[in-house]
């Protein structure tokens, strides 16, 4: 056997394995590198799920501090307040109260930035019992004020618009004659109470 066959040979499995070993260790960073982007995007979609969930839970706890306002059960700061004997109950809606909670759902959406992050289930419940106030009071506020022979929009002018005018009115309590319009809202209470626990 020749020498130079020998050396020949030897230099190139030298250079084969040296150049296998490159090669491997190239894609080993390659494949390390993938799959340490591969992670950082999942940590990073955790950190934003994380985020939305707590500030989900934030803006659910920021509602549910208006459940007083809403419990068929009568508090001081109960919208719908029952007078009578068990057979013979009479609904009635509480207008200073109304005009509170209106007020309080404006500032949980907006002054404490809440709104953002409701989910759409909860903020669509709360719109719509929100609504539900504006139109009794309006409804309410336009009668008396027609009975009265004052122009709409002058009662409201004086009295600072119709939900101001229902914060200052001396008799709180307006008869609700609908029996529909009170198991309506309790079931809107209701699915209002269950879609905050959720995200709590």
């Amino acid at each position: 056997m020749d020498t130079t066959s020998v050396v020949t040979n030897g230099m190139s499995d030298f250079y084969s394995g040296l150049l296998s070993g490159v090669l491997l260790a190239i894609v080993g960073g390659l494949v390390a590198f993938y799959f340490y982007k591969q992670r950082r995007k999942i940590e990073r979609k955790d950190k934003k799920t994380d985020a939305k969930t707590g500030n989900q839970a934030a803006a659910c706890k920021s509602v549910w501090k208006l459940i007083p306002y809403l419990e068929v059960h009568e508090n001081q700061q109960s919208i719908l307040v029952q007078r009578g004997t068990h057979e013979k109950t009479v609904n009635y809606v509480n207008f200073k109260n109304a005009a509170a909670f209106i007020n309080a759902v404006e500032q949980v959406r907006s002054d404490q930035e809440h709104g953002i992050y409701l989910p759409t289930d909860v903020n669509e419940v709360l719109g719509n019992i929100r609504k539900r106030m504006y139109q009794f009071i309006e409804s309410i506020s336009h009668k008396e004020a027609k009975q009265a022979g004052i122009d709409i929009s002058v009662y409201f002018s004086e009295n600072g618009g119709f939900l101001e005018a229902a914060g200052q009115r001396e008799d709180a309590l307006v008869k609700q004659k609908n029996p529909k319009w009170r198991a309506d809202y309790r079931q809107e209470v209701e699915q209002l109470k269950m879609s905050c626990k959720r995200y709590m």
